[in-house]
């Protein structure tokens, strides 16, 4: 199985997080027509059709006359595009001359690790949601302890801990918005979450809440001295930044402002 998820024979289901993926790399426009597509709109179409899953002597040829190797994955990001109705339903389960379909796939192919880099950080980004959640409501309560960062990573399906712990109800589906400071700082790749999930596991060496402007910061200093700044209304945590020892005081206050 790809990346995709795949339910029943020849039926390929697609969460929110992959179709907006998918409409964003393409410029949020039909693949085939090139007009703006607005997302409600979005069809997802497979370049090389996905009934030839059913029929093995047809997919092999296919895939010959397409210079595509036997493994070549047809649920694959490299294999999907986004298009309106119209295109769709014209191009249907046709095969596309091979001379365009060299074309179209080695574009789609440069687009596929982007869009699988999208899907997982929107993934991780639900996830540190859940752990930012869980920080805020410790430091509600005026602490944060370990038992609190090893109860929030278990709930967010990130690290397992080989103790038993009652992790309680489920959290509420939490949003996580990233400010456009927290994008043009620290957090501008996907490999950023991973640092401050990494971070987060080390624990952390205090937290405090600051209000500016009415606005209510939580910032979670970590042990290697980075500080998470993120404020939280109802279940949308919006991420502010990821401070490094150097920032000052001021950086912090300046970002409610």
């Amino acid at each position: 199985m790809g990346p995709l998820e795949f339910l029943g024979m020849s039926t390929q289901a697609f969460s929110p997080v992959q179709r907006y993926a998918i409409w964003d790399a393409y410029a949020r426009k039909c693949f085939f027509g090139k007009e703006p597509l607005e997302l409600k709109d979005v069809q997802i179409d497979h370049l090389v059709p996905e009934e030839l899953l059913n029929s093995p002597d047809r997919l092999a040829s296919a895939l010959k006359d397409y210079g595509l190797a036997p493994t070549f994955d047809i649920r694959g990001y490299e294999n999907v595009v986004p298009t309106c109705h119209d295109c769709n339903g014209l191009k249907s389960n046709r095969l596309i001359h091979p001379d365009k379909m060299i074309l179209f796939l080695g574009f789609t192919q440069s687009k596929a690790d982007g869009i699988k880099r999208a899907v997982d950080l929107k993934n991780k980004g639900q996830a540190l949601g859940a752990i930012l959640n869980t920080i805020a409501q410790s430091i509600e309560r005026g602490r944060f302890t370990a038992e609190d960062l090893q109860s929030a990573l278990r709930d967010a399906n990130i690290i397992e801990f080989q103790a038993s712990v009652d992790l309680g109800p489920p959290l509420p589906p939490i949003q996580v918005i990233i400010s456009r400071r927290a994008a043009e700082t620290a957090l501008r790749e996907p490999e950023d979450f991973e640092r401050v999930q990494h971070a987060l596991q080390f624990g952390a060496l205090g937290a405090q809440v600051h209000r500016v402007q009415n606005v209510k910061l939580f910032i979670v200093r970590l042990k290697n001295d980075m500080r998470l700044v993120f404020s939280q209304e109802k279940n949308v945590v919006t991420i502010l930044a990821m401070l490094r020892a150097e920032d000052t005081v001021e950086s912090i206050l300046a970002i409610g402002r």
